[in-house]
């Protein structure tokens, strides 16, 4: 599946919407276009797992962090300070 990311959440999850959904997305940013997989879905909202950024956002870096992406600790390492 794909997505846009179009905002951030209050636990720093990227959303964006899929099938009139809402879908929350770990270590997403907005600007990001995203493919996922379905881990999660109710009537109201889809829980995605990141797979692939298509293309990313203008504000996305590399992380300072080695352990970013196996630690889960942060959300905006990836993230401009701008």
């Amino acid at each position: 599946m794909q997505t846009e990311i179009i905002n951030i959440n209050t636990q720093g999850d990227g959303v964006g919407f899929f099938n009139g959904k809402k879908v929350f997305i770990q270590k997403t940013y907005i600007g990001d276009i995203i493919d996922f997989d379905i881990l999660k879905e109710s009537k109201d909202f889809i829980i995605g797992k990141l797979n692939k950024i298509i293309t990313p956002s203008n504000d996305r870096i590399k992380s300072p962090c080695p352990y970013f992406e196996k630690c889960g600790g942060c959300n905006f390492m990836c993230l401009s300070d701008q």
